[in-house]
C-alpha cells in the first residue's frame, strides 16, 4: 500500500492503475504458491485454503482503497 502511494506521485493514473491492478493479481499468485510450496516442500506446514482467501481479500482490498483515493476529484 505504502508504495502504491509513492509511485501514485510518479505516474499517470492510467499507468499507475494498470501496475495496481498487476501488483494486487502478483499478490494473489505469490499467497497461493506459498500455501503449495507449504503443502510439499515444508515439514510441519500444512496447506490451508482460509489463507489463500485471507491473502486474495488483503490484496484486493489494499487495491480497492488505492483507487478509491488514486484519481483526484475536479473541484
Amino acid at each position: 500500500m505504502l508504495w502504491g502511494l509513492y509511485v501514485r506521485k510518479t505516474y499517470p493514473y492510467a499507468v499507475w492503475f494498470k501496475k495496481m491492478l498487476i501488483a494486487a493479481l502478483f499478490s494473489i499468485l505469490l499467497g497461493v504458491a506459498l500455501e503449495y510450496v507449504q503443502r510439499y516442500f515444508i515439514p510441519g506446514r500444512s496447506f490451508d485454503v482460509k489463507d489463500i482467501v485471507a491473502d486474495a481479500v488483503g490484496a484486493v482490498t489494499i487495491f480497492l482503497l488505492l483507487i478509491s483515493t488514486g484519481r483526484k476529484k475536479p473541484l
